[in-house]
């Protein structure tokens, strides 16, 4: 199991699109100007992830002894690259981003998390 940030171009092809058109979901996500501008220039992006995801990645890293996980429990600010967004325009390009956690096909199986 591993924590992986993500960050996707919001448009047509992504999940929450026909709700943002039904007028069921506000605009998600940035320009992907505005987060460049945060991070001067650097395609790259940092996020503090919630309590309640931080307490089940250390549930997680706990059940499958998984050191890199329980690390990535304590960690503050989350790194997400954004470099494979380069060449869209930044001016145009709305992207969301965040993390989560994965499975790899060695994990063994676990017990849902309460909460």
């Amino acid at each position: 199991m591993r924590l992986v940030g993500y960050a996707d171009v919001f448009g047509p092809s992504h999940p929450l699109y026909k709700a943002y058109l039904a007028g069921q979901k506000k605009t998600p996500g940035r320009l992907l100007s505005e987060v460049l501008e945060e991070s001067n220039g650097k395609y790259e992006t940092s996020i503090a992830l919630p309590d309640k995801f931080l307490r089940e990645v250390a549930e997680k890293a706990a059940a499958t002894g998984n050191a890199s996980l329980a690390a990535a429990a304590e960690t503050a600010l989350f790194p997400i690259s954004l470099e494979h967004l380069r060449g869209h325009d930044p001016k145009t390009t709305r992207i969301v981003y965040g993390a989560r956690l994965e499975r790899d096909e060695s994990d063994p199986p676990l017990e849902p998390c309460d909460g």
